[in-house]
């Protein structure tokens, strides 16, 4: 018999002069007794839990997508992108593993924010299949701009405290609205991987925004108008592009929706950097773009090489060049 059921077998006296004298003591010994494999793990997360976002049969069909011969993929390029796909599912399962940890085993946070957490995560497992989804299509755009959108994987880092990075992100309880926020979602993902290699039309974005309007959703809405304010700069009309941008982050801001406003400072300081020909604003936009990450606080934020980057244009276009050189070695060091 299992030595806590052996408990009901000793005579009673036993038992009180078990508990009096040994106490816990006698108790822990008794549970460290307990056979390792019939102990349960309260937070067992397995990669499983990405299946069909990210699993075997996934990675095996965005190979064979990506090894077409008319995207004329590199090998090398086709396991980077396998790879740091890998490498981003292994880090969104120890996510959820360390949300549950902190609520069912260290006891050191509430029910509520390990609910925001999971939420939050889950918001980014649907991103990622965005962009697996894009990828196994067979995208030429995408596949050659690899490089840039694997820079990119949704953020992991803001869904540590989501309650205070993204208090208003929540879903209505309506099923149908959400349901259209969803969706609206999902195209402004494939929108932005669209930004990210340059072949997002202004247009697309408008009509995005159309469909976004009544729904009445404002980190949906406020995202969107960041992403057109991007394309505009793109575009080479900074004066324009950057207003859009800037109301965008600061109603962003007004919200408490501090991902979203260091999301658009960052994508705002990234494009007019050296570009905008007002050395003087585009140091603010930076300098305001790092406190914004910095307030963050996130561990290996992906956001400081975009950073890195534009403070390196800065320093070319100010013929400091040197500085410049190590500004992208920094940058370089980060990403790998």
């Amino acid at each position: 018999p299992h030595p806590l059921r052996q408990l009901d077998q000793l005579p009673f006296e036993i038992v009180a002069v078990l508990t009096t004298l040994t106490g816990l003591a006698a108790l822990s010994a008794l549970v460290l007794a307990w056979p390792r494999e019939e102990r349960l793990d309260p937070c067992a997360i397995e990669a499983s839990a990405l299946t069909g976002t990210w699993d075997a049969a996934r990675r095996k069909r965005l190979q064979t997508a990506l090894a077409a011969p008319e995207l004329a993929v590199s090998a090398a390029l086709r396991s980077t992108i396998a790879d740091q796909l890998d490498a981003w599912s292994t880090s969104w399962v120890d996510s959820q593993r360390a949300a549950c940890i902190a609520t069912h085993v260290e006891h050191v946070q509430p029910e509520a924010m390990l609910e925001a957490r999971r939420d939050c995560l889950e918001r980014k497992r649907r991103d990622f299949g965005v962009l697996v989804d894009m990828w196994t299509q067979a995208d030429m755009e995408l596949a050659h701009g690899a490089p840039r959108v694997l820079a990119h994987l949704p953020e992991l880092g803001g869904c540590t405290d989501p309650l205070v990075s993204t208090p208003d992100s929540a879903m209505p309880n309506d099923p149908e609205l959400a349901a259209a926020i969803e969706d609206v979602h999902d195209d402004l993902q494939r929108a932005r991987m669209r930004q990210l290699v340059g072949v997002l039309d202004e247009a697309e974005v408008l009509e995005l925004e159309a469909r976004a309007a009544p729904l009445d959703h404002p980190p949906l809405s406020l995202e969107l108008a960041s992403l057109r304010g991007e394309v505009v700069l793109g575009r080479q009309r900074f004066d324009e592009g950057a207003d859009l941008v800037l109301d965008a982050l600061h109603a962003a801001q007004r919200l408490g929706l501090h991902e979203l406003e260091a999301d658009a400072r960052v994508r705002l300081a990234r494009a007019v950097a050296g570009e905008w020909g007002k050395p003087e604003l585009e140091g603010m936009v930076l300098a305001e773009a790092e406190a914004s990450v910095r307030t963050l606080g996130h561990r290996d934020d992906a956001r400081r090489i975009d950073l890195l980057e534009a403070r390196a244009f800065l320093q070319l276009h100010a013929g400091e060049y040197d500085a410049a050189v190590a500004t992208v070695t920094r940058a370089r060091e980060l990403q790998e």
